[in-house]
């Protein structure tokens, strides 16, 4: 029964599409008029809610976010969704609109989805339409699509063209009319996060699994907070600045980034991180530890090879950016990801290990080592066997330099108050100095060599002793059995 509706359905979806296609190109609107359904009462303002290809009758969509759309913009008016013709849709919509005219507030269209699309083509045949009342009504609703299949860059709508024969529409939502819009997605979500590269079978998978996991959780979804712009008092809507992508993490860090759209861009874009690749959430939801173990050892490899499906190796940039699909990764994402494939793997195995408590741990005083800030010599890049000198790593690099800024500050805060101490905190800047320098670094193995040498040589052939400072602290150090990294230690501390 299914197979033969979709073949019935293929041939009109494909004329539609052609004559839509057609209309808004030439700027004209060239649907039929059809009755549109439309529920609940009308009013002046309204908040229109339109349904979507699981949802026709948009049942839940006034609760997204959690807030109290009502509140502001009055009762809820249905939009019915409708599969086929292409017309049914954005004539519900346009209806709607034209029933709520009047009001000098704005009325609220808040969809999802493939509704998230007929919001879209609603825009542009009122745009286009040559109508100077149509362009003023679209700019004068807010609109709020999520999870939209037409968001310029993610959409599988505009993503993949082919879909229109399906009644998916293909064009992206225009972001250069200056109508209010805040576009919402989701990470790796198929609707709204298709990915680039159709080739890469292991990303389709995981988009297609993050739309069941992200599926009706809107509710459940905060909105970021613009601490700039506050909050709407009636409705508790956080103001969100247009011609910005708002990226929300996992732990709900906000990163604010301005849009590289041109025109007039009158769009926020707002985008939730997935909290880890959706395709491993079966197997931390169903296998128990051993599973989430698993899903461990595989995610780090499996998030290089799925970020590589989107353009620049990133499924959240540039949301405003209209791209759509190829075959293959290009060269520069595909090496980069190759470049990095290897430390993932690396990573994932290190994780496994670490889940199943098979990494070894540490002696107590190696803790507390590491748990306190080291003195400088002690930080210093290991000892080759011929007495030469490894680079240092960055986290000695950072750890030198603090060190050496602080005591900087020591000096400049002493010079200036005309103290006597100034002289030594110098010279503790200085060995600090000396220290870090590669050049000067003392070599503690040829320290060893000198000592056992001398050791071994005869009273009677000793050269005598002189009063040189340093040759006495070292002879001291012999004799207490002190080592040299000990004798580094009493140094810093000192500095």
């Amino acid at each position: 029964m299914a197979i033969r509706d979709f073949r019935r359905a293929c041939v009109p979806a494909l004329v539609g599409g052609v004559a839509l296609t057609t209309a808004l190109g030439v700027g004209a609107v060239a649907t039929a008029p059809a009755p549109a359904h439309v529920a609940s009462d009308v009013g002046l303002k309204a908040l229109i809610t339109h349904g979507s290809a699981t949802n026709w009758n948009a049942d839940g969509i006034d609760k997204f976010y959690g807030l109290d759309w009502n509140e502001k913009y009055g009762p809820t008016v249905v939009s019915q969704f409708s599969l086929f013709p292409y017309n049914v849709n954005p004539d519900n919509l346009k209806a709607a609109l034209r029933n709520n005219v009047g009001d000098p507030e704005p009325d609220l269209v808040l969809t999802s989805g493939r509704g998230s699309g007929a919001a879209t083509v609603t825009m542009l045949l009122l745009l286009n339409s040559g109508r100077p009342e149509d362009r003023e009504l679209v700019l004068n609703t807010r609109w709020i699509l999520d999870n939209s299949v037409n968001r310029p860059n993610g959409g599988y709508g505009s993503r993949y063209i082919p879909f229109s024969i399906l009644g998916v529409y293909p064009w992206p939502t225009p972001t250069d009319e200056g109508v209010d819009i805040v576009d919402v997605g989701y990470e790796y979500a198929w609707n709204s996060s298709a990915p680039a590269y159709v080739t890469n079978v292991v990303a389709l998978l995981n988009s297609i699994i993050a739309y069941a996991y992200r599926y009706k959780s809107q509710a459940f979804t905060g909105l970021p907070v613009d601490p700039a712009l506050g909050i709407d008092p009636v409705t508790g809507e956080p103001k969100l600045e247009k011609g910005y992508h708002y990226i929300v993490e996992v732990d709900g860090t906000v990163t604010k980034e301005p849009l590289k759209s041109l025109g007039n861009t009158n769009t926020a874009y707002v985008t939730y991180r997935a909290d880890g690749l959706p395709m491993l959430q079966p197997l931390r939801d169903f296998g128990g530890q051993f599973g989430n173990a698993v899903a461990d050892l595989l995610q780090p490899a499996l998030k290089v090879i799925v970020d590589a499906s989107y353009p620049g190796g990133d499924p959240v940039a540039n949301p405003d950016r209209y791209i759509t699909a190829s075959l293959f990764t290009p060269p520069d994402v595909a090496i980069k990801a190759i470049q990095t494939l290897p430390s993932a793997i690396h990573q994932g195995v290190e994780d496994f290990k670490k889940d199943l408590g098979l990494t070894k741990t540490k002696a107590p005083a190696a803790d507390e080592r590491q748990s306190e800030p080291k003195p400088v010599e002690e930080q210093s890049a290991p000892q080759r066997d011929d007495d030469t000198t490894e680079a240092p790593s960055a986290a000695v690099a950072v750890s030198s330099k603090l060190a050496t800024e602080s005591a900087a500050t020591s000096v400049k805060s002493v010079a200036d108050s005309g103290d006597v101490k100034d002289v030594k905190d110098v010279k503790a800047v200085e060995d600090t100095k000396k220290a870090t320098d590669k050049r000067v670094r003392p070599r503690p193995l040829r320290k060893l060599v000198d000592r056992v040498t001398k050791a071994l040589t005869p009273k009677a052939t000793r050269p005598a002793k002189t009063s040189k400072p340093s040759t006495g602290t070292e002879s001291g150090g012999a004799s207490t059995g002190q080592s040299d990294s000990g004798d580094a230690k009493s140094g810093d501390s000192e500095s």
